[in-house]
């Protein structure tokens, strides 16, 4: 784990670790509400003969369930003088456009942004096999923004390190739209 302390040179690494996902508490309300939408959006996807739309609504369902099901694992993260690693992704500075950092601690926000340019593929490491090399690539095909909880870590030193490589972007002040309807929804 990284010291709250200032980082030394470049060839520093801050590291954490976070949970792979987020996952809310869900009552039996929740999934209650939610399966009469899925079941609506099922019968409504039949009913127009519209089956793609079906399998999508039966392919949300199942995962939804396969991950309420367990505990996240955790991921390491890692900022370097050569790019930030999160998991086994591996993305280099020349692949980020910019990052902004959301910290209220009392309103439980503590989150790095990272907003990629188009097309950021992540670099996999050499000792990875290569027949999911595929996958990363079509998740993250439209992905323009990541976001990584900070934990504990101090959101000073993440930002003065994030400075020497990418710019920050200073307009982004509030949560995005999308993780705001996440938390609402319990998604």
């Amino acid at each position: 784990m990284a010291q709250t302390e200032d980082i030394k040179s470049e060839d520093d690494v801050i590291s954490w670790q976070i949970p792979e996902y987020r996952g809310e508490e869900k009552t039996k309300l929740w999934y209650a509400v939610y399966s009469l939408i899925a079941i609506a959006l099922l019968t409504y996807a039949i009913f127009t003969q519209n089956f793609i739309f079906a399998i999508i609504i039966i392919f949300a369902a199942v995962l939804i369930v396969i991950f309420d099901g367990g505990h996240p694992g955790m991921l390491d993260v890692a900022i370097s003088d050569r790019g930030v690693m999160v998991g086994k992704e591996f993305y280099n500075y020349d692949q980020i456009a910019d990052f902004f950092i959301i910290y209220e601690p009392d309103a439980g926000v503590k989150n790095l942004y990272l907003e990629f340019k188009r097309f950021a593929k992540p670099a996999l490491p050499e000792n990875e096999p290569n027949r999911y090399s595929w996958l990363f690539w079509i998740v993250n095909f439209a992905r323009t923004r990541f976001s990584i909880p900070l934990q504990d870590m101090n959101p000073i030193i993440i930002r003065r390190n994030l400075l020497k490589y990418v710019k920050e972007n200073l307009e982004r002040t509030t949560i995005p739209l999308s993780e705001q309807l996440t938390k609402l929804f319990k998604l």
